[in-house]
């Protein structure tokens, strides 16, 4: 793991830095400090793809999500179709679409969101439909806000490999004196649909299989979000019933804060997170627990206006019981902003990846990645 620390280090240490947002994170979000009356309607579109490979065979795209690249070549990760019904600041009902294409699974479509969201009382807001929970610090953002070609390791080895999409209903509450604090909870089902996959013979069968572990009934979970010294904190976690019909459990804390270096934004956040799945094997019947623990590092820096840059590592410590690989993901990227027309924006990324894996083996990546979007 030394050499893995010191290329973290290496990277980190660099003037290039992840997690800076060019445009709104959530396109459903209005404009706190804006007050609307009346009904609107706000279309989006957007079409996110990627161009490029690995150097590691299989082993990168067996930790990607759906909406990852997932095979060397041409990638459509995603085409969201969707919009929002606003009724004054109070109440908001939002439907986006999404497909996906690559020479593995060819089209994939599903529901992303699908929710109505209203405040009941000035502090209190209900959302209840198909909704993106906010466990960790990424899995509710649309793939066009985030700042990477792929997900996070945690968001699709714990969550699931679209991350997690829920069906039910979630509780928010706003206290402090200026309403500073955010407590979240929800409960649900994960909104589960057919992916098409090309299933090879495996040398060795695991203990458990590792994708039955995710947590997909019965599903609890919260979030607990404040500022504190200029930094944005937060603990989050889920409880759920697995494929195997026992526990699956996430939990986790990050902070982020946003600073100006050199007359320049930029950003800076970390995240921890830790699962337990208690599982079962296949053939004896016999209950069979694993665990596994990620660590996130990201800094982002814009370099002008339209040009940022951005670097991630991370590392998550795999399973023996589930046949799970530990992993270190070092992710540097430079991403560049145009507008299209007053509706129409275009970003252009281009992204290195350096995976290290058990017994000295690595992996080079590189994407270029451009997203398209109509409306905010």
């Amino acid at each position: 793991m030394s050499r893995h620390a010191l290329l973290s280090l290496l990277v980190l240490a660099s003037p290039v830095a992840a997690e800076v947002h060019h445009h709104d994170e959530n396109c459903e979000h209005g404009h706190a400090n804006e007050k609307s009356e009346g009904m609107r309607f706000a279309p989006h579109v957007s079409a996110s793809m990627a161009l490029g490979g690995s150097t590691g065979d299989d082993h990168f795209f067996e930790d990607a999500g759906h909406h990852d690249p997932r095979a060397d070549g041409w990638n459509m990760q995603a085409l969201e179709v969707g919009g929002a019904v606003h009724v004054g600041d109070d109440f908001s009902m939002v439907a986006i679409y999404n497909e996906q294409w690559d020479r593995h699974t060819q089209w994939n479509g599903h529901w992303e969101e699908a929710f109505i969201k209203f405040r009941m009382t000035p502090r209190v807001l209900i959302k209840t439909g198909i909704y993106m929970p906010e466990v960790g610090l990424q899995n509710h953002l649309h793939l066009h806000a985030r700042s990477f070609v792929e997900s996070n390791l945690m968001n699709t080895r714990f969550l699931g490999e679209d991350g997690l999409i829920m069906e039910g209903f979630s509780l928010g509450y706003e206290f402090g004196s200026e309403q500073q604090h955010v407590l979240t909870i929800g409960v649900g089902s994960a909104y589960e649909f057919a992916h098409e996959h090309e299933h090879e013979e495996e040398e060795e069968e695991p203990l458990i299989h590792a994708d039955e572990g995710f947590a997909v009934r019965n599903i609890v979970h919260g979030r607990f979000a404040t500022e504190i010294g200029g930094a944005q904190w937060g603990v989050s976690g889920l409880h759920g019933e697995n494929h195997f019909g026992r526990n699956t459990y996430v939990v986790g804390a990050d902070v982020s804060r946003d600073v100006t270096l050199g007359g320049k934004d930029a950003s800076f956040s970390a995240e921890v997170n830790y699962r337990k799945v208690e599982g079962v094997e296949e053939d004896s019947g016999e209950n069979h627990n694993f665990y596994e623990t990620s660590v996130a590092l990201a800094m982002g820096y814009a370099l002008t206006d339209d040009l940022n840059s951005h670097a991630r590592m991370e590392w998550i410590s795999g399973s023996d019981t589930a046949d799970l690989d530990e992993r270190v993901r070092l992710s540097t990227n430079l991403s560049h902003y145009h507008e299209l027309s007053d509706q129409l924006d275009g970003m252009t990324r281009l992204q290195y990846n350096a995976d290290f894996l058990p017994g000295g083996e690595s992996e080079s990546t590189v994407w270029l990645q451009y997203v398209i979007e109509f409306g905010h």
